[in-house]
């Protein structure tokens, strides 16, 4: 067995690679004495799907000059990538994890290492994925591990957000040709965040770094640095400016119903009058800011109540607009006293 052989079959040994997508890539389960050579024989360009913590283009693009001819990416990655080290996937910085993490992933680090830390949770592997807010947003998150490799499976495809500030598909749809959610995130790991991209309608970074010179000054990604340390630090956050239009967008009035219960709770209806007063057409954005707020910081019972008044914003937005045909709600909202009957 050669060399390059004996890194692919310590791959394959351990978790790093995902069983499902190894048969489905390579058509023979890992374990098969084949297994190797059938990996082997693969283009190189499609071996970097038998993992979900390995992607190779992004990989490489950090190596500069990889010959894929000479070298398999994941066979160097085990020899030399994780020592050196040379992060594997844009949601995992080891650089990060030898920092933050230096109980569990130490310098010298193996790839047996570093599949404990992410199945076990024991770190968090970058700034930009936050476990235990991924954790709230799966259905059966309270016993879930390997929060990561969740996400990277079932989680980014379903919608769901790595930090409560990076909205993928957002982020996707922004981008030139719309590429899928792993291109767009590893396009802003790699060149959006450092360039002050928005990475949602919440989080604009280049208002960030005009508020905090001190983050521009030491060019610093605005959302790491948020992430990292500005929200400990308590610093301002800003909404996308012009996000109001294609923000509404997003939020159409798909639930009258769940609107209407809401105006039947006066405190809804005062904060949401009071919003909607105060910012106008621009009630989505500071509304967004607010969650992101209470997200953040853990606080259930206000996110619950910031969805209610959402629900109370658009019944009066439909209401200022005259686009409400349904009697009963239009009988409701005068009730409220918003709206003439």
């Amino acid at each position: 067995m050669s060399h390059e052989s004996s890194l692919i079959a310590i791959a394959l040994s351990s978790p790093f690679v995902d069983d499902a997508a190894f048969l489905e890539a390579v058509g023979v389960a890992r374990s098969d004495r084949q297994a190797v050579q059938r990996y082997l024989d693969l283009p190189p360009e499609r071996r970097g799907t038998v993992s979900p913590f390995f992607d190779t283009d992004f990989y490489c693009r950090q190596i500069g000059n990889f010959d894929l001819a000479k070298v398999d990416p994941l066979a160097h990655f085990v020899m030399a990538g994780v020592r050196v080290p040379i992060s594997p996937h844009p949601l995992i910085d080891l650089q990060f994890l030898r920092t933050h993490g230096r109980d569990v992933f130490q310098t010298g680090g193996t790839i047996a290492d570093l599949c404990r830390v992410l199945l076990d949770d024991l770190a968090v592997p970058t700034p930009y994925f936050d476990p235990e807010y991924y954790r709230q947003q799966v259905q059966e998150g309270q016993g879930l591990t390997g929060l990561l490799g969740h996400f990277l499976r079932h989680g980014m495809a379903a919608g769901l957000r790595p930090n409560p500030l990076l909205d993928l598909g957002w982020y996707a749809d922004h981008l030139p040709g719309s590429p899928g959610l792993a291109r767009a995130l590893a396009h802003f790991v790699v060149v959006g965040d450092r360039e002050g991209r928005a990475a949602s309608p919440s989080f604009d970074g280049k208002r960030y770094m005009q508020r905090h010179a001190d983050v521009a000054a030491a060019k610093l990604p605005p959302l790491a640095h948020y992430l990292m340390m500005g929200r400990s630090e308590g610093r301002a956050i800003f909404p996308v400016a012009d996000a109001t239009e294609s923000y509404t967008a997003l939020l159409p009035p798909s639930d009258l119903q769940h609107a209407a219960e809401a105006l039947t709770d006066s405190e809804v209806f005062t904060a949401a009058h009071t919003i909607w007063m105060a910012f106008g057409r621009a009630s989505w954005d500071r509304l967004e800011q607010i969650r992101a707020e209470a997200v953040i910081a853990k606080d259930d019972d206000r996110a619950i109540r910031i969805n209610q008044i959402e629900h109370a914003l658009r019944l009066l937005r439909l209401g200022v607009a005259g686009e409400l045909t349904d009697p009963r709600l239009i009988q409701q909202l005068a009730q409220c006293g918003y709206i003439a009957a």
